[in-house]
């Protein structure tokens, strides 16, 4: 996401850092995309916070292990009981639907520039 996201500065000669301050620009210089933009900052907003947390309390490594997610899961607030299955569960179905979502948004966008 964040390659893409330098890419479209660059692209749109901004010179930003690429936090939600980018967004209004880059919609601007891409009003057709605002809407794709709006879900791309969201998901690397959201997914940036889980990475964080996960190199904070587990691994300071930027891939998530599945099985090294029940702790993370505890930490976001996903577990009701004290095993934490159903809540450990749902943190990863939602970063892999979220992941799939925005990837698709990714590489349509990549297409659409022509990379």
């Amino acid at each position: 996401i964040e390659l893409l996201l330098l890419i479209l500065m660059a692209r749109s000669d901004l010179w930003l850092p690429v936090t939600q301050e980018l967004y209004a620009p880059l919609a601007e210089c891409l009003p057709h995309r605002a809407d794709d933009l709006s879900q791309i900052f969201r998901s690397f907003r959201d997914l940036k916070h889980v990475r964080d947390i996960y190199r904070l309390t587990v691994a300071a490594e930027d891939d998530l292990l599945p099985e090294e997610l029940g702790y993370l899961a505890q930490v976001l607030g996903y577990c009701d009981d004290t095993d934490c299955n159903t809540g450990l569960r749902k943190l990863v179905d939602e970063l892999l639907a979220q992941t799939r979502q925005v990837s698709s948004l990714v590489y349509s966008m990549l297409d659409e520039l022509e990379i």
